[in-house]
């Protein structure tokens, strides 16, 4: 199960940010360490809907499926990553930031940089 009580970003991870400065959704960005604490960020639910905006397709309830040239990735009960570099079992992801992470453990750190939210 994922802690949002201690969120740590990298960069180029999708938040939500609940403060002074501003209230929308944005990628985490260097400069964000200085301007935000965890008080200041919230997270973003991986849905269905976003899911189908980068790509996945839906195989059956709760079972999504994105293949693109080398890369093939199932989210079913984990996530479960084919690449040329190995292949990978994840728990799955609750989360976008998390999901963004696990890409990039895979070495998928395109995918994880260019994931829509919007």
């Amino acid at each position: 199960m994922d802690n949002t009580n201690n969120i740590r970003p990298q960069i180029g991870d999708w938040f939500s940010f609940h403060d002074a400065v501003d209230s929308n959704i944005r990628q985490w960005t260097v400069s964000d360490y200085v301007k935000y604490s965890d008080e200041g960020i919230g997270v973003m639910i991986l849905t269905q809907t976003l899911l189908l905006l980068n790509g996945f397709k839906k195989i059956d309830e709760g079972c999504y499926l994105y293949h693109k040239d080398n890369i093939k990735i199932w989210l079913y009960r984990g996530m479960d990553v084919y690449t040329d570099g190995g292949n990978f079992r994840l728990p799955f992801p609750s989360f976008v930031h998390k999901f963004q992470q696990s890409l990039r453990i895979c070495g998928l750190v395109e995918l994880a940089d260019n994931f829509k939210v919007k």
